[in-house]
């Protein structure tokens, strides 16, 4: 079972419908950081992050938290 394929889009579905604050940035780092720890998953989470940062940039709260990763 390819997990990333799993993870991503479930990650990046949530997000955009789920984040409202620092308390759910922070749970989306920690699942993130769990997605790094599968093979392949580091680059996985690096493009994610790179259209986070992109699409959510008026979100500092959300900017610090991914900078913690």
């Amino acid at each position: 079972m390819n997990w990333k394929k799993l993870f991503a889009p479930y990650i990046e579905e949530s997000m955009s419908f789920y984040a409202g604050g620092r308390k759910d940035y922070q749970h989306w780092v920690s699942l993130l950081r769990r997605m790094k720890k599968i093979e392949g998953g580091s680059q996985m989470v690096d493009e994610i992050v790179a259209g986070w940062k992109v699409r959510y940039k008026n979100r500092p709260a959300m900017m610090d938290e991914l900078s913690r990763l």
